[in-house]
């Protein structure tokens, strides 16, 4: 994709410090919440529905006035003790679930909405560019109700570029979408807010989605910031069960650990440096499980793993998951790539070949 539409020159930071968040006499919605999110990033926040997230999102725009806690852009304090700066006056554009285009407006018209104010040339000149990232300019004499919902989006987008906001705030705006086209648009969204350069925060309740679009992602429940890191690291080395089981399949296994290792039923398993010793819980990845068909010839053997039987068997043309019940009764998922003698009711035996694992405590 190109475009001759510069970086954003006023990207800044996002910082709330201990923030709450309520409505009314209620209870916090959002619950003491310290966030950061450098400038010119993507910061997902995902979470599932209730958890808080878009309630954060709007008190970071000014929709909603903080119980207490700090709300910073860049250098200036908008949200404080004593302090709120309204929206207008917080630069900040926002795209919502629905697009809400202006309907007798045309697409230019509409982009142009937030340039009212400045000289006619450049207000063209504006929208030509915006026009051109999102790759919607021979729509611009469209009126809104002839687009598909991926263009409407496309062009909220470029509504809320145009006046040059320090940050952009993003609500599940692909939710209405169909899967193949929520796929698409959140690529090209996620490239064209990383060209542009500003300081972006997007809600979602999807995984896949927060992976795919976020430099750094914050898993919420139930109003708090469980964690706040990259992808991969929530994913790996995830802060509690509720995360590892939040943002992917998991197995967490029963154990007892000593000297670095965990003795679980799929043999032993290598933990992280900080692993606790004694009873824990510990996050194996359907990924790092290994599953063999058991021939005649390895029936009495255990050098494979440890036997089981395929319960159930899904086949996702990229790989196979397989819901393995163990001898013990405990149920393990794996996912491979080969199903080479594995189906419903085969004996198989099952072993672990990640790297080192996340554990918990037990009491």
């Amino acid at each position: 994709m190109t475009s001759d539409a510069g970086p954003i020159k006023t990207a800044v930071a996002i910082e709330t410090s201990a923030l709450i968040v309520a409505y009314g006499r209620a209870d916090a919605v959002v619950c003491d919440v310290s966030l950061h999110a450098r400038a010119g990033s993507i910061t997902v926040l995902l979470g599932p529905s209730g958890c808080g997230k878009t309630t954060l999102l709007r008190a970071i725009a000014g929709l909603e006035r903080p119980r207490s806690g700090t709300v910073r852009l860049g250098n200036e304090l908008v949200s404080g003790p004593d302090l709120w700066v309204p929206p207008q006056r917080r630069s900040v554009g926002m795209v919502f679930q629905d697009p809400s285009l202006f309907p007798h407006l045309t697409v230019a018209s509409n982009i142009a909405f937030g340039l009212r104010g400045t000289e006619r040339a450049q207000r063209e000149a504006r929208v030509t560019e915006l026009l051109e990232l999102v790759e919607m300019r021979e729509f611009a004499d469209r009126l809104p109700g002839t687009l598909s919902g991926g263009q409407q989006q496309r062009i909220a987008l470029a509504r809320s570029l145009a006046p040059e906001p320090a940050v952009l705030l993003l609500d599940e705006p692909f939710s209405a979408l169909d899967a193949n086209l929520r796929t698409q648009l959140r690529g090209d969204v996620a490239r064209i807010v990383r060209e542009v350069g500003v300081t972006t925060v997007f809600v979602t309740h999807d995984q896949d989605e927060a992976f795919v679009m976020g430099d750094t992602v914050g898993v919420m429940h139930e109003g708090r910031l469980r964690q706040l890191g990259a992808p991969d690291e929530l994913y790996t080395r995830p802060a509690d069960r509720w995360v590892a089981e939040f943002v992917g399949e998991a197995n967490v296994l029963a154990a007892t650990s000593a000297d670095g290792f965990a003795g679980t039923v799929l043999g032993r398993v290598p933990l992280v440096a900080t692993a606790a010793s004694g009873r824990v819980a510990v996050l194996v990845r359907p990924e790092d499980v290994t599953v063999s068909a058991v021939t005649v010839s390895d029936k009495g053997t255990n050098d494979k793993g440890t036997p089981g039987v395929v319960e159930h068997l899904d086949f996702f043309g990229h790989d196979t998951r397989l819901a393995i019940r163990l001898v013990d009764g405990t149920l393990v998922v794996a996912r491979m790539r080969s199903r080479e003698g594995l189906h419903h009711g085969a004996q198989v035996a099952v072993a672990y070949a990640g790297g080192s694992a996340v554990s918990w405590p037990v009491a």
